[in-house]
């Protein structure tokens, strides 16, 4: 029996290894037939997409390298830009810092014609966060010892009002005083409807304490003549008849026989009228046109 026991293990043993020489063969065909065929293919399609990538990469490296020269040179560009800005910044922020060019007093805004209009706007303009629109004058300095006396004309003024006369100027800030002016400009230019603009200097004795700032305001007289010899008569006695062959202005002259007195006018001052002539200092004339 033992001898027949070893014959059947040394048999079991015979037929396991003979079946593991089987299945070794079977893994040596199968590896023969797929696998090695299918790693050597890819292998060689692993070899391809190499070799194509390579391909890709010579086309496209010059166009990459001249592509980052280009934003390298767009970069340099974007500097020197910055660069240049910054500067003007710069500048501009100096340009901030703002320097009285003499001394005096700070008003808001720009002075038109005497006054000054802008200085509510730009209170609120000129505040942290604030904008002006370009080239607005944001504020003026006056030299208070340099003011001048813009005064009003109207047409007939006009005519009158000559450089060099002399003023008398009341500002209504001095409480019955009255100060002397001259007249130095005459524009001949409307800034208004039927207003005209006259210049005047004033002549302070006492600029420092006479309490006088730019914006005031004033009363004015004009001295446009000064004549002791000036004969002047109420203007309800001259008359003028519209649409006759004598139009011009007249007077009745007093007598047994009134008669016309062709005369010439001159100024008109509180509703009497200067005569240059047609008139002698000490003729008679007539309040009222005679009764027929």
């Amino acid at each position: 029996q033992t001898e027949e026991i070893v014959l059947l293990r040394a048999k079991r043993d015979a037929e396991m290894a003979q079946r593991a020489v089987e299945r070794a063969k079977l893994r040596r065909d199968r590896l023969i037939e797929a696998l090695i065929p299918r790693e050597k293919q890819g292998m060689i399609d692993s070899q391809a997409r190499a070799a194509l990538t390579q391909a890709k990469t010579v086309v496209s490296l010059p166009m990459m390298i001249q592509k980052k020269e280009l934003d390298i040179e767009q970069m340099q560009r974007d500097l020197a830009e910055s660069k240049e800005k910054l500067a003007e910044m710069k500048a501009d922020r100096q340009g901030m810092t703002i320097l009285a060019p003499r001394s005096g007093i700070v008003f808001y805004g720009q002075e038109k014609l005497g006054k000054w209009s802008e200085i509510s706007t730009r209170e609120k303009q000129l505040i942290p966060g604030g904008s002006v629109s370009a080239n607005s004058v944001l504020m003026t300095v006056v030299d208070p010892d340099l003011l001048s006396v813009v005064a009003d004309l109207t047409e007939e003024q006009l005519a009158e009002v000559e450089v060099g006369q002399l003023a008398i100027v009341k500002p209504k800030s001095m409480l019955n005083g009255q100060m002397y002016a001259q007249v130095v400009e005459v524009d001949s230019v409307a800034q208004s409807d039927g207003k005209y603009k006259a210049t005047l200097r004033l002549r302070r004795a006492d600029a420092d304490n006479d309490g006088l700032v730019p914006g005031m305001t004033s009363d004015v007289k004009i001295r446009i003549k000064k004549s002791a010899e000036a004969i002047m008569i109420p203007t309800s006695v001259i008359h003028q008849d519209e649409f006759s062959e004598q139009d011009g202005p007249y007077v009745w002259l007093a007598g047994d026989e009134p008669k016309k007195q062709p005369v010439t006018l001159g100024l008109e001052r509180d509703k009497k009228q200067e005569i240059l002539e047609g008139l002698s200092a000490g003729d008679e004339i007539l309040k009222n046109a005679p009764k027929k």
